[in-house]
């Protein structure tokens, strides 16, 4: 065999087995859809399985500070609508301590707390204006301490209020009144009241000053009216007289009509303003 076709089948095998090899690699990349879907599918759901521990979770925290024994605390009352600063108690009975009806209990922020009998807590300012049965139970104990409320109906009046007043000046305490801060707010409210009330009274008097032109104007047009209805009837016989006289003249006639046309026109405009 000659050098030249050993050459040539050589080189066929090799272009042979470079075609095959393509082919493979070809073959092994391209997947079907369902391969594809199957490749990237999840993997089969499995129990997690962990252990469970039971433990008290703590954290260490490290500060300093001082301690001292007897560290004194503040007590206070609740502020109120009428009070609006925290009272700080000052003063405590001591231990044991007998009180009866109409002693000072405590000292909060200067003004006296006294007991009285009742069923009923002081859960909110007796002021006046106010009802209820707690007002009751206040001037049933105003009664019992020799002060006179007046009738003793649940109701917080001048009466009761005085009573009041007159059981703290007995006591040696200046009546509870309103701060300075509250009457220059009642002041305010008493002026912006009085600026509303003259604002009314002078909406008032416009309403009523309108209402008197109102009834002028159509008083008037009404007059206008009655006018220009007679004037048409007066134009409307003469135009029918003028028609009506065999010597009347063309001109006289015209002018007839003109001025029953003009007369009607006066009446439709009188009622047109009186709308």
């Amino acid at each position: 065999m000659s050098r030249k076709r050993i050459l040539t089948l050589v080189l066929v095998l090799a272009f042979v087995v470079l075609v095959a090899a393509a082919g493979w690699i070809a073959g092994s990349n391209i997947l079907t859809p369902a391969e594809a879907a199957a490749r990237t599918a999840p993997p089969t759901p499995s129990p997690i399985l962990v252990p469970v521990e039971k433990r008290v979770l703590t954290s260490d925290i490290v500060t300093r500070g001082t301690a001292r024994y007897g560290l004194p605390q503040f007590l206070s009352i609740v502020p109120s609508a009428l009070k609006p600063s925290a009272g700080i108690i000052s003063t405590l009975p001591a231990r044991n301590t007998q009180l009866d009806e109409g002693d000072v209990m405590l000292i909060a922020a200067g003004r006296p707390v006294v007991v009285i009998r009742g069923d009923i807590p002081a859960y909110r300012d007796l002021v006046p204006g106010i009802s209820g049965d707690d007002v009751r139970q206040l001037e049933s104990a105003l009664e019992r301490l020799g002060f006179e409320p007046g009738p003793v109906d649940g109701v917080y009046d001048e009466q009761t209020s005085a009573a009041v007043a007159d059981w703290y000046v007995s006591a040696g305490w200046e009546p509870f009144g309103p701060t300075p801060e509250q009457l220059a707010n009642i002041r305010a409210l008493e002026q912006e009241l009085a600026v509303a009330t003259n604002n009314k009274l002078a909406a008032y008097d416009t309403v009523a000053a309108v209402a008197l032109e109102v009834k002028a104007a159509r008083a008037s047009a009404d007059s206008a009216n009655t006018a220009a209805s007679a004037d048409v009837g007066a134009k409307s016989r003469l135009r029918d007289s003028v028609y009506a006289d065999d010597e009347s003249t063309p001109e006289e006639r015209a002018n007839a009509s003109a001025d029953l046309a003009a007369a009607q026109a006066a009446l439709a405009s009188s009622e047109v303003r009186d709308r």
